[in-house]
């Protein structure tokens, strides 16, 4: 941090503190309070019996399909609702094969509310019409899978992975079984209809009016790649107009890897891209964050991580601090949580703010394994749980969800099964938009009250002021709220004495690691007055591991003398400065790419470390800032009780970057 953008900080300190808190946090209390119930929806495709309008508009009525692999668009005033429709009971000999496997496409007209579309359900349902043509044989089934889409103006651009199961003989003649042939991609361009009636009426007016299959480009094929799909969901429509398609590959050396494909010139040539993510990184979802940035969310062997490219593909670079409640790190003697995926990832413009959108799941209190799928908003700064979407229970399971925010509105498509049904589940987030924008609004308030100082805002995460309640002191940014234990309430913070505390779990895993920046970059400032000195050395302000040994990583303690104690990597450095008891000080710690560590207080550095401990020796990340006397309850890093002292701790700043 310059030495200016610092001194803005400090004076952001000293006017909030004389004026008072911007307010905010009655919204806070309402958003945790509330008695959250999981928003309701309708089945639009339904495993079992289904009536299918085939490519001729003939209806071929009760073919039973198990339904997956949800991707949803608007075209041409129509919701178009996708997923890939497995015929049940094919088998040859009793040698049950993967069954013959097509995509399906359903149509919705948006302005229906969720009562009229139940009723609709009840009167009939919807019509699931064909828009692949697997084959099915007795020895040879053909499968259509992964359906990705895109949608520009009018037209829908459909990608799919294509293969067969052939039952044969097996390479040394010993047996028969299924065999994978002719493995691709295949690209299907339709146009959809303005009107739901002549969606379903004349398909050609429907999601693939042409049948206008586009077969792997050669240039892809000469890529040391092979067996492509998408990446499922959807693709991008980028603000220049470009088609982006989310690919997952296997290099000859048979690692997967994941890409992206495009088209400038509106679908009709298409370019893979020259760069790809390491080996092992699987199921890309995609978005455009700002022009001609592309942020990629991948599954690795040990991680989810989020990957940027600025120039089409041709590089892909780590994109530390962005998306940090998405990157999820294995934990230590087990494999990655598979729940915690992120199925989507959609940008979206809400109330003239720049947002992106992604459902994950959460850690339930004391369970090791994620719970209930939560739908999450992030300008990139701040990450705010929406609310539950679902939640797996004895009666019903969520796979696999794709979001959709179009023309004002917000939708929710999700594999789901029940005990006495399922298929693809369709879900208006109404209620959860509206969440969406109070909560944006709450944060342009308060950006443009702390922009009045003036302080920079970029890059500002959390802040504690004035509004807690209980043992909890709100975060005014509504995110992540700390918690107080045996302190004392004063104007806009805490009075902490002996070892009273407030632990700010940003990124523990109990509150699902929102912050990840934490472990790399972050700047941590808040106005600090020592009313008594303490007969020991006592913590003050810093941030620890999450490893359960709390060891503070960059933080600054008090001394009996009356000396700041800087602390890096859990040990004390030398004093170099003096605080005075009823002096009211502003204080900043910083971390600069895990490497470097600082503590100002007043604008002058009083301790700094450049050889600090990477993530990967510490063997942890950063979880908690910790704020007042004792953040763990236990001695200090050098064997001081810090049972006494007293100090003030008020609006405290959280920034995502140093």
């Amino acid at each position: 941090m310059s030495r200016h953008m610092f001194s803005s900080v400090l004076l952001l300190v000293v006017v909030v503190w004389m004026c008072g808190s911007s307010g905010g946090a009655a919204h806070a209390v309402e958003v945790e309070s509330r008695n959250v119930q999981l928003p309701q929806g309708v089945f639009i495709l339904a495993n079992g019996p289904t009536q299918v309008v085939l490519e001729d508009g003939t209806i071929e009525n009760e073919m039973n399909l198990v339904f997956g692999s949800p991707s949803l668009v608007r075209a041409g005033g129509v919701l178009a609702v996708f997923g890939h429709g497995r015929l049940l009971d094919v088998h040859n000999d009793s040698r049950p094969s993967s069954g013959c496997v097509n995509t399906f496409v359903a149509y919705i007209e948006p302005s229906l509310g969720l009562s009229s579309l139940v009723a609709e359900g009840n009167a009939g349902g919807w019509r699931a019409y064909k828009v692949s043509n697997a084959v099915l044989e007795q020895n040879r089934v053909g499968l259509t899978v992964i359906p990705t889409t895109i949608a520009s103006g009018n037209q829908v651009f459909l990608l799919v992975q294509t293969y067969e199961e052939n039952y044969e003989e097996n390479y040394d003649a010993t047996a028969k079984l299924w065999i994978m042939r002719n493995l691709n991609i295949q690209l299907v361009v339709g146009e959809a209809a303005q009107s739901i009636k002549a969606s379903r009426v004349n398909q050609s007016t429907g999601a693939n009016p042409h049948r206008c299959y586009h077969s792997l480009p050669h240039t892809v094929k000469r890529v040391t790649c092979w067996a492509f799909s998408g990446g499922g969901g959807s693709g991008v429509l980028m603000e220049d107009g470009t088609l982006v398609f989310p690919l997952e590959a296997m290099t000859r050396d048979l690692h997967f890897v994941s890409m992206i494909m495009y088209s400038t010139d509106g679908g009709k040539t298409w370019t893979p891209s020259e760069g790809r993510t390491p080996p092992d990184c699987r199921f890309p979802r995609i978005t455009e964050w700002d022009k001609g940035h592309i942020l990629m969310v991948v599954r690795c062997d040990d991680d989810q991580k989020v990957y940027e490219s600025h120039d089409m593909g041709r590089t892909w670079m780590e994109a530390l601090g962005t998306l940090s409640g998405v990157w999820v790190k294995r934990q230590s003697g087990g494999p990655l949580d598979g729940n915690l995926a992120a199925d989507a990832l959609v940008t979206a413009t809400i109330d003239k703010r720049r947002v992106m959108l992604y459902p994950q799941r959460v850690y339930p209190p004391g369970e090791t394994m994620a719970g209930a799928l939560y739908l999450w908003v992030t300008d990139n700064n701040r990450t705010f749980h929406v609310g539950p979407l679902s939640a797996d229970n004895l009666n019903s399971s969520v796979f696999m969800s794709t979001l959709l925010y179009s023309h004002g509105a917000l939708y929710l498509l999700q594999e789901k099964a029940m005990t006495d049904t399922g298929g693809l589940f369709f879900v208006p987030l109404t209620e959860e938009l509206q969440t969406i924008k109070s909560v944006l609004q709450t944060w342009a308030r308060l950006d443009a009250s702390l922009s009045k100082v003036p302080t920079p805002t970029a890059g500002l995460v959390g802040f504690l002021s004035n509004e807690a309640w209980g043992n909890v002191w709100s975060d005014e940014y509504l995110c992540v709220n700390a918690t107080v234990t045996n302190a004392r309430k004063v104007r806009n913070g805490f009075e902490f004495t002996g070892r009273s505390k407030a632990i700010w779990p940003v990124n523990s895993r109990e509150n699902n690691n929102q912050y990840g920046f934490l472990s790399h970059n972050f700047a941590l400032v808040a106005t600090v007055t020592i009313h008594e000195a303490p007969t020991g050395s006592t913590p003050l302000l810093g941030a620890s591991l999450g490893d359960g040994t709390d060891t503070t990583i960059v933080g600054l303690s008090y001394g009996a003398g009356g000396e700041w104690e800087p602390v890096f990597d859990g040990a004390k450095t030398t004093p170099s400065s003096t605080w005075k008891t009823g002096e009211t000080y502003q204080v900043a710690l910083m971390l600069e790419g895990r490497s470097k560590g600082s503590v100002y207080v007043d604008g002058q550095l009083v301790g700094s470390s450049e050889t600090m401990l990477s993530l990967e020796a510490q063997g942890a990340e950063i979880a908690v800032p910790y704020i007042g006397g004792d953040k763990n309850g236990e001695d200090d890093e050098d064997g001081g009780k810090g049972n006494d002292g007293s100090a003030t701790v008020k609006n405290v700043f959280l920034y995502n970057r140093p």
